[in-house]
C-alpha cells in the first residue's frame, strides 16, 4: 500500500477529511502539510510513497511541488506518485502538470470513490518516470518561483541537512540529483572556512504550539531575529 501518503491542502478540514478517507482505504500513515513549503520538507524528512495535492497554495503551489520533485531537488525522489487535487485549473497550469508526468487528477470535493479508484490504480501500476536530468532541464528552463522554504523561517531544515541540500543543489554536473538514501549515503558538504547561513536559531517542530496562526506568527518572530542577528554577527566578528 501507498504508504505513507503526504496530503497538502492549506484547509485543514479538508485534509482531515482526505486523510480519514486514505486511513480507510488501508494507507495506515498519513502526513499532511499545510502549503507546499512545508510539503517540501515532510517529503524531504518523511519519503511519501504517495503525495495528494491542492493546485492553489503560498508560497509554494502544487505545481511547484510536482516541478521540484520530479526534477529531484533537494534530495527527493523524482519518481513519487502524485496526485494533483483542483476545483479550477487553467489550461496551461493542467499541461504543465502533465509535462512533468502527474501520475493523477482530482476534482475537488474529493469523493470516497474517486480517491478508492485512483488509490487501486497507482498501487498496482505508477506511470513511468523519466530520469530525473530529464525534468531537471525543463526546471531549468523556468525555475521555481519561489524558494521560500529555504529562508525565513517558514519551514527549515536542521543545520546539517541544509548544509547537505546546498550541496547537493549545486550545478547538476557536479553532484548526482537523487543519491541512494536507503544506503544512508552521507554527502560531505563542501570545505568552507565561513558557515553557510548563519541563524541565531531556525524554526522547529518542537516549537509548535498547535495553532497554524500562532505557529506562523512566530516564525516570522523567528525571522526577524535572525535577519538583526547575521548583520550583528558580521560586525562582531570583524572587530
Amino acid at each position: 500500500m501507498l504508504s505513507p501518503c503526504l496530503i497538502v491542502d492549506d484547509h485543514e478540514m479538508i485534509r482531515d477529511t482526505i486523510g480519514l478517507m486514505a486511513q480507510a482505504l488501508g494507507i495506515k500513515s498519513v502526513i499532511t502539510a499545510a502549503d507546499g513549503a512545508e510539503a517540501i520538507s515532510r517529503a524531504y524528512h518523511d519519503e511519501p510513497r504517495l503525495i495528494i495535492t491542492d493546485l492553489q497554495m503560498d508560497p509554494i503551489d502544487g505545481l511547484e511541488v510536482l516541478r521540484l520533485m520530479r526534477s529531484g531537488r533537494y534530495h527527493l525522489r523524482h519518481d513519487t506518485p502524485i496526485i494533483i487535487l483542483t476545483a479550477n485549473a487553467s489550461k496551461a497550469v493542467i499541461s504543465e502538470c502533465i509535462r512533468f508526468d502527474v501520475d493523477a487528477f482530482m476534482i475537488k470535493p474529493v469523493k470516497k470513490q474517486d480517491l478508492e479508484n485512483r488509490v487501486k490504480q497507482l498501487s498496482k501500476h505508477t506511470k513511468a518516470k523519466k530520469p530525473p536530468q530529464f525534468y531537471f532541464e525543463m526546471y531549468q528552463s523556468d525555475p521555481a518561483k519561489s524558494t521560500e522554504f529555504e529562508h525565513n523561517g517558514l519551514v527549515v531544515f536542521t543545520e546539517e541537512e541544509q548544509q547537505q541540500i546546498e550541496y547537493i543543489t549545486e550545478p547538476i554536473e557536479k553532484t548526482a540529483l537523487t543519491p541512494d538514501r536507503s544506503k544512508n549515503t552521507k554527502v560531505a558538504p563542501p570545505p568552507s572556512s565561513e558557515p553557510k547561513d548563519r541563524k541565531f536559531i531556525r524554526w522547529q517542530e518542537k516549537y509548535t504550539v498547535g495553532h497554524h496562526d500562532l505557529d506562523n506568527s512566530n516564525k516570522k518572530l523567528l525571522a526577524i531575529i535572525n535577519d538583526t542577528y547575521e548583520p550583528l554577527l558580521t560586525i562582531m566578528t570583524t572587530r
